[in-house]
């Protein structure tokens, strides 16, 4: 598996775009439920980082997407993470995560949070796995957050 910045693909736009769709429909709360996809990967675009995970055929299998600009707070915003059925079980997500943790913290983050929908049990689970604490919830989703820690060498 490779962990590539969307810039640093050949995809055009439109296919990013359909490799968020897929991933999104796979959420227990599909991501097309919510959001029109295509403004949505576009703002992340524009704004934020996505980052394409492929498989070793070179097929897109997976997908994150974040926000790390906010100097004042130094708070990243996780918005999307997922991997298609066939790439799930094998600790991509893990390297995700690792790699989310990394990204944000070159860009001078101190924090990242994220909301999930509570229903998303798999989810939930690799986040507090990776330190992910509950900050708030309602009825629908939890927030939660991370300090970004990286021993001094």
């Amino acid at each position: 598996m490779k962990i590539y910045k969307s810039t640093e693909t050949k995809l055009e736009t439109s296919e990013i775009v359909s490799i968020m769709h897929l991933v999104g429909e796979q959420l227990p709360d599909p991501l097309c439920e919510r959001v029109n996809v295509f403004d949505y990967t576009q703002k992340l675009l524009d704004n934020g980082s996505i980052y394409l995970v492929f498989n070793k055929q070179d097929k897109a299998v997976g997908i994150m997407g974040f926000y790390a600009n906010n100097q004042l707070t130094k708070v990243a915003y996780l918005t999307i993470i997922g991997l298609l059925p066939e790439a799930r079980g094998k600790g991509i997500g893990n390297k995700l995560m690792k790699f989310l943790f990394t990204e944000s913290h070159k860009l001078g983050m101190k924090k990242i949070s994220l909301n999930v929908n509570q229903s998303n049990r798999q989810a939930i689970k690799l986040y507090k796995q990776q330190g992910f604490k509950v900050k708030s919830h309602d009825k629908i989703k939890f927030e939660m957050i991370k300090i970004i820690q990286f021993d001094k060498q």
